[in-house]
């Protein structure tokens, strides 16, 4: 985990600094729409840990995950999320922020549903 973790924090700092894409307001709004989600999803699966009734369908986590594992996936996936969605240009920044939008949208409504 540590050589991923500084393989993609060389690729971002090489990478990140030859972006010639405008961060826009929308950019912002779509990231900043898809973190919330993200951040209910993380606290719905914190829940879903601690409940022995019930059972965590994300095959990364596992079905039954720890905190400490919950936390770590969902930070990660907030901070490269962001600094993918940085990288890409202008559409396809806007494709991959409505796609987290979208699916975690129905992984939170998923979630609610099988409380």
């Amino acid at each position: 985990m540590k050589k991923v973790m500084t393989i993609f924090l060389i690729s971002v700092l090489t990478f990140g600094c030859v972006s010639k894409h405008k961060w826009t307001k929308t950019d912002t709004f779509l990231q900043a729409g898809g973190l919330v989600l993200l951040s209910i999803d993380y606290y719905q699966t914190r829940d879903i840990a601690d409940d022995p009734d019930h059972y965590e369908c994300n095959t990364i986590l596992g079905r039954n995950p720890d905190k400490t594992k919950v936390t770590t996936y969902f930070l990660s996936t907030a901070i490269i999320h962001t600094v993918v969605a940085y990288l890409l240009p202008g559409f396809y920044r806007k494709v991959w922020q409505i796609g987290l939008i979208g699916i975690e949208g129905v992984v939170i409504i998923d979630n609610y549903e099988k409380r």
